[in-house]
């Protein structure tokens, strides 16, 4: 017989419950989170850190080559990253913005309406145009006519962390909220 794990232990609401000790906190609704970018803020620093675990694992890696499971979501993580910078900077002229598109050239492309010209707009431009397919990286095929995986064949992962940071930084240099466990370097 298959020993299921039980369900009621997977999510835990905000009702005082004993939690799983190794429980992560999901809730946006702590008082440092007291608008809509404040939250768009603590989710872009999220997955910044989760990328940052996963190229701290594959700095460890010694062979060339055995770090091929984190890849791709090395990959994607950095395109989910970049499109949460770009979407947290577009709140500031505008806090209404609903925040939608996964389309990095234009979400860039509306930021730049914010920042206008500026000298690192073409390494941005290539940047974004690295990672512009990206997201088929979640995927083990081809879909939507993206094929950057096709075409790639290795990532250095510090490398796209030390990019995606930059990235970060200028398009919107916002400080790292009080509901995140570490800040970024």
């Amino acid at each position: 017989m298959t020993v299921l794990p039980p369900l009621d232990r997977i999510f835990f609401d905000d009702d005082g419950e004993e939690h799983a000790a190794d429980s992560c906190c999901l809730s946006l609704n702590r008082p440092f989170f007291s608008d809509k970018r404040s939250k768009w803020i603590e989710v872009r620093d999220q997955h910044l850190e989760a990328l940052m675990v996963l190229v701290d694992q594959a700095d460890g890696i010694q062979d060339e080559g055995d770090g091929w499971w984190l890849a791709r979501p090395i990959v994607y993580g950095a395109h989910h990253t970049v499109e949460l910078a770009l979407k947290t900077a577009n709140l500031t002229p505008n806090p209404d913005w609903p925040g939608n598109g996964h389309d990095l050239r234009k979400l860039l492309d509306l930021d730049e309406q914010r920042r206008g010209d500026r000298e690192t707009k073409d390494w941005e431009d290539r940047f974004v145009a690295l990672l512009e397919d990206a997201w088929i990286a979640r995927y083990p095929f081809e879909k939507g006519g993206a094929e950057t995986m096709k075409t790639k064949c290795c990532v250095s992962a510090s490398a796209l962390l030390l990019a995606v940071t930059v990235l970060m930084d200028l398009v919107d240099p916002a400080p790292v909220l009080q509901g995140t466990e570490s800040a970024p370097t």
